[in-house]
């Protein structure tokens, strides 16, 4: 029965079954997407893109973008230079939407570091984090306005496509 509600939430988000049983959760009656696949969807969609511009064991930063993105996927008119701002060099058609920081002040403040996954890994849970959060805030259209949420913020462990592939054997 489990299999069957997460393949009709992806569906109706638009996900492929296969991906839907791998990254949705069902936590407490809610669906929880991998920030992974919210990632996945993100890139995968021609309108919205995301950069990452800082990611480490403190904080991660993520500047999120919408507009004629086109299919190759970045916003930019060439490739990405970190030594300019978030919105310099975008194409004419895309807008900066805003960044998403997630620090580890923040998930302090939420309570999550006593997660082991937290401790041993606290870069890609910043990325999911900010990723999840950046997606509420800047492209809520994405999957027909229904919010993603990482199963931590609904009481449940990370999600394991979350987490670095040496921590998934």
């Amino acid at each position: 029965q489990e299999i069957e509600t997460k393949m009709m939430a992806g569906a109706s988000l638009g996900i492929d079954p296969v991906a839907s049983v791998m990254g949705i959760d069902i936590i407490q009656g809610r669906v929880s997407l991998s920030a992974a696949l919210v990632a996945a969807a993100i890139d995968s969609h021609p309108r919205y893109a995301i950069q990452v511009l800082r990611m480490d064991k403190q904080c991660c930063d993520i500047a999120f973008y919408s507009g004629d993105i086109g299919p190759q996927g970045s916003p930019f008119k060439g490739s990405w230079n970190p030594e300019r701002k978030p919105w310099e060099g975008l194409k004419a058609e895309v807008n900066f939407r805003g960044i998403e920081s997630f620090s580890l002040e923040d998930a302090k403040q939420a309570g999550l570091l006593s997660n082991n996954n937290w401790k041993k890994y606290p870069r890609a849970m910043l990325r999911s984090r900010a990723i999840t959060e950046g997606q509420k805030a800047f492209a809520p259209a994405l999957g027909g306005g229904v919010k993603a949420y990482t199963p931590e913020e609904l009481g449940g462990e990370p999600h394991k496509d979350d987490l670095p592939p040496s921590a998934q054997a």
